[in-house]
């Protein structure tokens, strides 16, 4: 049976961390050296339910508050401490080619099929090179790793597989965990919802550097997350985040409501835009429920894949070919969010998006399968 601490070790917790609590709770500045220090010291208590209550505290209690770029980035500093990180690659990866690095937050508040790797593949198939960075499902049924493994690609590879993937096809798979095991023996499994460390983390994660990153994050603070990225060194980057009622957001660009999009351009973080998607592509009017999440797993990878295949809903369909755009311009494969869509529609019509997964299968020593989940 378990038993509570004893006041002894109640009572013993670093003097930095009882100072970060401490000034967290009277709302008062965390300044950089301080919050690094007392959050490394966090990370590195024994597990215990003491450091997982301290951890919530410190990542909801900031983001609930409202952190600067500077207090995401000392915590984002810890993280490399305690695993060793020498922080963000410095070099973009060697392809004669512009890659885009893509990453997603998780954590939405309207839960969805998986959407930002589909939407690599099908910009892959129009012919950008692309990086998608991920791992294994938090807060959804189907991140990255799941979505891609349950379509038949061979995830569980290295960085070096990654990036003989990426020359091969146009199109790498990364994981992160692999780069912070300390820190995602911490993580894993405890956040289900935004918090504190999401407007940076995985950019720095990330093995590989490319020419540009496009960040989806499940927050309005797009501009946060740009000024964080911009001090960690990332000199292009696009941050999205779209909402349809003001409250809940997806790590993506949407089909309906408001997508909120930062941005960095030469290492300057430029002024917030606010896209209405629909409007500006003339799109179907949709609503949440036509992309919302299905039950299970295999569900939610079999409308992605009929998605890309250009055999699913017409919202998913949307949903790929905008966010797709996006790469599709940061890859300076288009001028317009508008040309990035129509050379999308035309590829899944032609059926190379559900090509593209089979040739990134095969790269990867796995195999897609034609069975779908009825």
């Amino acid at each position: 049976m378990s038993h509570a601490p004893a006041r002894e070790e109640r009572s013993s917790l670093p003097e930095p961390v009882l100072e970060v609590m401490y000034r967290l709770c009277v709302q008062r500045p965390l300044d950089g050296a301080l919050l690094r220090a007392g959050f490394r010291e966090i990370l590195e208590l024994p597990t215990s339910p003491v450091r997982d209550s301290l951890l919530g505290s410190v990542l909801t209690g900031l983001v609930a508050r409202g952190p600067t770029a500077e207090e995401v980035v000392a915590m984002l500093r810890a993280l490399q401490d305690i695993d060793a990180l020498p922080g963000a690659p410095n070099e973009p990866v060697d392809l004669d080619r512009r890659v885009v690095v893509v990453h997603g937050s998780g954590k939405k508040g309207v839960k969805t099929i998986n959407i930002s790797t589909p939407s690599c593949l099908l910009a892959a198939a129009v012919g950008a090179c692309v990086a998608k960075v991920g791992s294994r499902a938090t807060s959804s049924l189907t991140g990255s790793y799941e979505f891609l493994k349950g379509a038949g690609v061979n995830v569980d590879i290295d960085t070096d597989d990654g990036i003989h993937m990426l020359e091969e096809t146009g199109f790498g798979y990364f994981n992160t965990e692999a780069q912070a095991p300390n820190f995602f023996g911490c993580y894993k499994g405890l956040f289900h919802a935004p918090h504190a460390l999401m407007f940076g983390s995985s950019p720095m994660f990330s093995p590989i550097r490319g020419d540009a990153v496009l960040y989806g994050i499940a927050h309005p603070d797009v501009g946060l997350s740009a000024r964080v990225l911009s001090e960690l060194g990332f000199r292009e980057a696009r941050i999205y985040s779209s909402t349809a009622d003001g409250i809940h957001h997806i790590d993506e660009i949407g089909i309906f409501g408001t997508t909120f999009e930062g941005r960095i351009e030469d290492g300057r973080v430029g002024p917030v835009a606010q896209i209405d998607v629909a409007t500006a592509l003339g799109l179907d009017r949709y609503g949440i429920e036509d992309i919302r999440a299905g039950a299970t797993p295999a569900r939610n990878v079999d409308a992605a894949r009929r998605a890309l295949g250009g055999g699913g809903s017409r919202a998913h369909e949307d949903l790929l070919c905008v966010n797709a755009a996006a790469i599709l311009r940061l890859g300076g494969e288009c001028d317009t969010l508008g040309d990035g869509y129509e050379m999308a529609r035309a590829t899944l019509r032609a059926g190379r998006g559900w090509a593209k997964l089979e040739e990134v299968a095969a790269a990867s020593h796995g195999r897609v399968t034609h069975g779908l989940t009825r």
